[in-house]
């Protein structure tokens, strides 16, 4: 991310996933990002309630009985159960790719690709080396999965070079 707030954003985005796709979410982020003391604005994001959803285990209580199953019984129902699953990944894949493109117009002819403390180092050498006129921009995937695979081929024919910069 590029500073607190985002990371704070992006950390409550990712519980409203979870949640949507019934999915675990993993917040990848390092040492840097996660000791940083920049200010965070926690207003205007809705407060998270309790799920209300009929698969919800609520505990003890009037509701009737759940009972939860690692895999299904049958072969019937567990193809029936790899079929959904594969049409809701196909659904997160459609609709949840996330990035970021700074200074990918039409003259970028290298764009240097990173993520995380690595990315906002890179955005900070992408801006010093735009001023000092060379053609470069930043793509920084934000999710990892579904990795932002449209937008990347979107600039396959536009981009000669990729720099792929990380430090995990």
């Amino acid at each position: 991310p590029g500073n607190a707030q985002e990371l704070y954003e992006l950390t409550y985005q990712a519980f409203e996933l979870a949640d949507r796709y019934r999915n675990p979410v993993i917040i990848l982020s390092d040492a840097i990002l996660g000791q940083m003391m920049e200010p965070v604005n926690i207003e205007g994001l809705p407060e998270l309630e309790a799920p209300t959803k009929k698969w919800a285990v609520q505990g003890k209580g009037e509701s009737p009985r759940k009972v939860i199953k690692v895999a299904p019984y049958t072969d019937e129902e567990l193809i029936d159960w790899n079929r959904k699953l594969k049409e809701k990944y196909q659904q997160a894949k459609d609709k949840e790719q996330r990035h970021e493109a700074l200074c990918m117009d039409d003259e970028a002819s290298m764009a240097v690709v990173a993520f995380g403390s690595a990315a906002r180092i890179a955005r900070d050498a992408v801006v010093k080396a735009r001023q000092d006129g060379i053609p470069v921009g930043l793509f920084r995937p934000i999710s990892l999965w579904p990795f932002p695979s449209k937008a990347l081929k979107e600039l396959l024919p536009k981009v000669r070079k990729f720099l792929v910069v990380e430090s995990n």
